[in-house]
């Protein structure tokens, strides 16, 4: 099956969309015109990434991982010829991602925990589903926990962090570890009857990511 290059499905337009607006309302020292010439710049060399990478796309998922990555590479690039100091070029990179689709995933998160007989085995089963249905061949996750006091999944293999080892910025790979708190920020282990950790990720020099759900004594 050919997963072409130059495919763009409606996911990958409208992160790259948000993504694109959210970082212009951040850089408030430049023009509208600098702006938008940083902009196209950007969205130029995300192009020539996805190209250089393309042997990456191996499915479906991958082509859209790779829209991504390339979009926040290209990003870093750019804005690091004009910023010129590294840590805050990515925590500028870590907001803009983290504030795609910001608000509908903490919602849906909220409802979601609020109404579930059980919020414990609902989050399990959604990260499972999740782990399935939209990370692809690229990724691995093992499982491990009894289920019913105590789960974890890890992940092994990251696509994010092999592009970013590939084209030597590994550094910014936390860009995508970023976008969890959006999800677990919402759980409240005095309201749900768990609690999530997650002590380390691939993006911040840990071996493997594991996300920790552990039922705790519910006070509500």
């Amino acid at each position: 099956m050919s997963f072409k290059l130059n495919y763009q499905s409606w996911v990958e337009r409208s992160f790259r969309k948000q993504y694109l607006k959210i970082l212009r309302n951040h850089l408030t020292k430049l023009s509208p015109s600098q702006k938008n010439e940083m902009c196209h710049e950007i969205e130029r060399l995300a192009g020539e990434l996805a190209e250089e990478n393309e042997a990456m796309i191996v499915d479906k998922a991958a082509r859209t991982h790779l829209g991504m990555t390339t979009l926040v590479l290209a990003s870093y690039r750019v804005l690091l010829s004009h910023v010129k100091e590294s840590e805050s070029v990515i925590n500028l990179l870590d907001d803009a991602f983290a504030g795609v689709g910001q608000r509908w995933i903490k919602l849906y998160t909220r409802l979601m925990l609020r109404f579930s007989r059980d919020p414990f085995r609902k989050m399990i089963e959604v990260s499972q589903k999740r782990a399935i249905n939209n990370y692809g061949e690229t990724f691995t996750f093992e499982y491990s926990g009894d289920g019913r006091s105590y789960f974890v999944i890890t992940t092994k293999k990251c696509f994010y962090h092999d592009f970013f080892v590939a084209n030597d910025t590994p550094e910014l790979t936390r860009v995508f570890c970023s976008g969890d708190k959006n999800w677990f920020e919402e759980i409240n282990p005095d309201k749900h009857g768990f609690q999530f950790e997650r002590p380390t990720t691939l993006g911040y020099g840990g071996a493997e990511c594991p996300f920790q759900f552990k039922r705790v004594e519910c006070r509500r």
